[in-house]
C-alpha cells in the first residue's frame, strides 16, 4: 500500500505544516505516484479544508483523486467528520480514517504530542473509531498513540488498523520515506523510525566531491546561473 500523504508538502515543497498544503498540490503528487505505480493499493490524503466545509465539497474533491485511478482517500478526524466519510463512501469511494495525532488539527492539539494518555481521551478515541466504522471506513490509521492503547483498540474492533508511532499491535506500519531515508525536514525527527540511510549527509558529500573535482566546470555553471539571475533582476 502507498499513501500519498499531505506530508509530501513538507518533504517536497518546503511547507512548515500540512495545513499549508492545497488540493492542486495533492493532485499533482497523487498523479505522479499513480503514473509510476500500477500494482500497489494507493490511498490519497485529502488536504486541509478539502472536506471539512460540506458533503458536496468532500465528495467532489474525493472524486478528483479517483480520476487518477487511485484506490481510496484518507480523512483526518472522528465523529465530527463521520458525515463526510459516509457521503464519500455512499458515492462509491473507499475511505481510510485517521485518528490520534491528526496534523491538520495541530493548532488545537498544541503541537505534535502523543495522544490517548488519559482515560477521557481513550474513551473519546473509542467513540471516534465507532463513528468512523459506522460511517463506512475500510481501515483506520492510528498516529502517536501508546502501544498498550493500540493493543486495547485492535482487540475491540474488527477492522484493519495501520500505525505510525502507535506501537506494534497493528495490521501494518506506515513509514514516511523521507524519515526512513534520513532526509528530514524542519524540526521533526521521529524517534520511532529506523534510519536506514542519511541521504541529507550523502547529498552534501556529493556536492562537496563535485566541487573539489570539477572546479573549472563549476565556475562555468556558476557564471551561467548568476547571469540568469542578473537578467531577471534587471
Amino acid at each position: 500500500m502507498i499513501l500519498v500523504g499531505d506530508s509530501g508538502g513538507m518533504c517536497l515543497l518546503g511547507k512548515k505544516t500540512t495545513l499549508e498544503v492545497n488540493m492542486n498540490e495533492m493532485l499533482i503528487m497523487t498523479e505522479a505516484v499513480a503514473k509510476a505505480n500500477d500494482t500497489s493499493f494507493i490511498v490519497a490524503d485529502m488536504p486541509f479544508m478539502s472536506y471539512q466545509t460540506n458533503n458536496d465539497d468532500a465528495v467532489s474533491n474525493a472524486g478528483k483523486f479517483m480520476r487518477f485511478n487511485v484506490d481510496a482517500v484518507k480523512l483526518e478526524g472522528g465523529g465530527r467528520v463521520s458525515e463526510r466519510v459516509k457521503a464519500i463512501v455512499d458515492a462509491g469511494i473507499p475511505v481510510m480514517g485517521h485518528l490520534g495525532l491528526t496534523p491538520q488539527s495541530i493548532s488545537q492539539m498544541g503541537g505534535y504530542k502523543v495522544q490517548g494518555k488519559s482515560i477521557s481521551s481513550v474513551q473519546k478515541l473509542m467513540q471516534d473509531i465507532d463513528s468512523l466504522i459506522n460511517a463506512g471506513v475500510f481501515s483506520i490509521l492510528l498516529e502517536a498513540i501508546p502501544n498498550e492503547i493500540t493493543e486495547l483498540i485492535t482487540r475491540n474492533f474488527e477492522i484493519a488498523f495501520f500505525g505510525i508511532g502507535a506501537g506494534v499491535h497493528v495490521d501494518g506500519q506506515l513509514v514516511i520515506s523521507s524519515d526512513m531515508l534520513g532526509n528530514f525536514v524542519g524540526d521533526i525527527n521521529p524517534k520511532f523510525v529506523k534510519k536506514y540511510l542519511k541521504t541529507n549527509n550523502t547529498f552534501y558529500e556529493i556536492k562537496s566531491f563535485y566541487k573539489n573535482h570539477n572546479i573549472s566546470q563549476l565556475k562555468f555553471y556558476t557564471i551561467i546561473i548568476l547571469s540568469t539571475i542578473n537578467l531577471f533582476e534587471n
